[in-house]
């Protein structure tokens, strides 16, 4: 008999409270099997040279404190999950790329054999007039996975 491969499940963050209700859901819906859960932020910087995407970003004194903050957060969420859910059949790794959204996904998705996409519907600026942000709707439109969006309430 063999074993199942354990999900592959990707969780998008930009750590806002729209992004943890989804994140949270996500764990409790998969409570019962044994999941590996990517929490995954990107980021760049607020001035975006040439150089600094051709250089090492540390060079010019941004790119370490940006990335230190992706990590940071992360593993504030990751640590959250784990105190809060304490399940063994869960393991939960974490992404800070230097990238925009919706690359980054694309590319994870593949490098990880990614079974499915779980994200809020808006972002950080929890627009209320629409009923998925456009980071959701150009996931829906780019994955070659199931993609799951989570309202906020």
């Amino acid at each position: 008999m063999t074993k199942n491969r354990e999900k592959r499940i990707l969780l998008p963050t930009d750590f806002s409270e729209n992004a943890w209700n989804a994140i949270d859901y996500a764990v409790n819906l998969f409570k019962d099997e044994d999941c590996i859960f990517y929490l995954l932020n990107t980021y760049t910087p607020v001035i975006y040279h040439v150089e600094y995407v051709l250089v090492n970003p540390a060079q010019f004194g941004m790119g370490d404190p940006i990335r230190e903050n992706s990590e940071r957060c992360l593993h504030s969420i990751r640590d959250r999950i784990l105190k809060e859910n304490k399940n063994p059949r869960h393991k939960i790794e974490c992404i800070s790329a230097f990238n925009t959204l919706i690359p980054e996904i694309l590319e994870v998705v593949n490098q990880k054999s990614i079974d499915l996409v779980v994200m809020g519907t808006k972002g950080a600026t929890g627009t209320k007039e629409v009923l998925f942000g456009s980071n959701t709707v150009h996931v829906f439109k780019g994955v070659n996975c199931p993609v799951m969006a989570i309202p906020d309430d």
